[in-house]
């Protein structure tokens, strides 16, 4: 389950000096807009559809990871290799990383270096358990992997649903070190589910002062997020 799981190591490297979008391979564009100007996604492969805000912008997972895999270690050698398990994730169908590009995002990454995201994962399990059994095997991984990240608070385990299929949801805060220099206090929200041996998770992540702005717009894409097969 571990290699299936990028959780804090996964979104803590958009901190790792990336900046803006600027100089990355675009990710996957959108299929739709809706009338509230939220644009609608739907990767290649991943069999879901989510909206996400018009001034967010999406970029290739993959490429995001090979750009800032050295600075990244660098700023955090207690998470080394942490970059090698997101590449493997964000090369598999259906990885959808998206960076905030409103005003607001541009003011937190001017601030803190840290740009405020949200990404999409998905992953065959390849186990034939059912999926109530699997999902808590990816939460007990979960509390396993980020155990022993810097200044960690939490994390706390609510339930839920997302897409119609039981989720879980894991929430906790770590301090993360820019390529820039600084230390942040960073809050992550990783919702989770598995359906039919599949494993599905959303992820919003940005400092966590800014958490409540972004928890609105999180539970507006977390809501949006359905299966499409």
């Amino acid at each position: 389950m571990h290699a299936l799981l990028a959780t804090a190591l996964a979104v803590a490297l958009v901190a790792a000096g990336c900046g803006s979008s600027s100089g990355l391979k675009s990710g996957p564009a959108p299929v739709s807009t809706q009338a509230d100007s939220w644009k609608v996604y739907a990767p290649a492969g991943g069999n879901y559809r989510i909206s996400l805000p018009a001034t967010w912008v999406t970029i290739d997972a993959a490429t995001l990871a090979k750009q800032n895999s050295s600075a990244f270690e660098k700023a955090n050698p207690a998470l080394k290799g942490g970059m090698t398990t997101f590449e493997n994730i964000a090369s598999r169908p259906g990885a959808l990383v998206a960076l905030d590009g409103s005003a607001a995002g541009k003011k937190v990454d001017s601030q803190s270096h840290f740009v405020t995201n949200i990404l999409v994962r998905r992953a065959d399990t390849g186990s034939s358990a059912g999926d109530a059994k699997l999902l808590d095997e990816v939460m007990q991984a979960t509390q396993s992997s980020v155990g022993n990240i810097p200044g960690l608070k939490g994390p706390v385990i609510t339930k839920g649903s997302l897409g119609g299929s039981p989720s879980k949801t894991s929430t906790y805060s770590f301090i993360e070190k820019t390529s820039a220099g600084t230390s942040v206090d960073v809050t992550e929200k990783d919702v989770f589910t598995v359906r039919d041996g599949v494993f599905y998770g959303v992820s919003c992540t940005t400092v966590t002062s800014d958490m409540p702005r972004i928890d609105d717009i999180c539970a507006h894409a977390l809501q949006s997020f359905e299966f499409t097969r």
